[in-house]
């Protein structure tokens, strides 16, 4: 396993140099000169020339590159002449928010999408399958910026159920976790569906049909631990989405 884990960091390497190398030079190539965006539209051909000479624009690519990546290895970032403070600090500044709505963007995901499967696949053709694979169909396309902003409008404008806006109490997490969330919890609902299904067509459940159990106590005591269990590599993977 260590052997396993060293081979795959050693390969990120050269696909991280790359990453960096092509970011690196679509920004170099841009048509907008940083400098004279920082300087502002009124300043001097001197004045943007001194900015442009501090901040090592008027160095060779290469040099530029070599640079850019000596920072990056110690850890700083550069500075945000937008922000006014170092970027590693912007950064560091709204992780725990991200950290909180990644935590309630998940939770959100598998509270609606897991109950939405099994209900759907144990219901199937009726008008509960019907409708939870509609609100699939819902969730999968609308937009979360969009969504977003119908729940700030009706839910927290109109109905005043919720702020508007900031944060510091589960009141101000519980909207954008859910718009973040909702096109999670329809890939979620069915996955679990289809999931599900197999379950009950499996021989075993034939077998426990035939001494009399019903589908839904087998689904429920042997079918779901061992459906969830694919699904927990999958939440690893929303990890980095949010």
């Amino acid at each position: 396993m260590t052997r396993y884990i060293a081979q795959r960091l050693l390969h990120a390497i050269p696909v991280l140099f790359g990453v960096s190398l092509i970011t690196f030079l679509l920004t170099y190539l841009l048509p907008a000169d940083p400098a004279r965006m920082y300087a502002g539209p009124n300043a001097s051909v001197e004045t943007v020339n001194s900015i442009r000479h501090q901040l090592g624009l008027d160095r060779p690519f290469y040099e530029q590159y070599l640079i850019y990546v000596g920072h990056a290895l110690r850890g700083d970032l550069g500075f945000s002449y937008k922000l006014q403070l170092p970027v590693t600090d912007a950064i560091l500044s709204r992780f725990p928010y991200t950290l909180q709505l990644t935590i309630a963007g998940i939770f959100f995901e598998l509270l609606l999408g897991i109950p939405l499967g099994l209900i759907s696949a144990l219901r199937q053709g009726t008008w509960l399958d019907r409708g939870a694979m509609l609100f699939t169909f819902f969730a999968v396309a609308a937009p979360p910026f969009w969504l977003g902003l119908m729940l700030l409008y009706f839910a927290a404008f109109k109905a005043g159920l919720f702020p508007l806006g900031g944060t510091g109490s589960l009141a101000h997490l519980i909207l954008p976790a859910f718009a973040a969330g909702l096109g999670g919890a329809a890939w979620y609902a069915r996955l679990m569906r289809s999931s599900t299904l197999d379950v009950v067509r499996a021989d075993y459940v034939r077998t426990a049909r035939a001494k009399g159990r019903s589908d839904r106590g087998v689904v429920w005591r042997i079918g779901l631990p061992t459906r969830i269990q694919p699904i927990l590599p999958l939440v690893g993977l929303d990890i980095p989405w949010f």
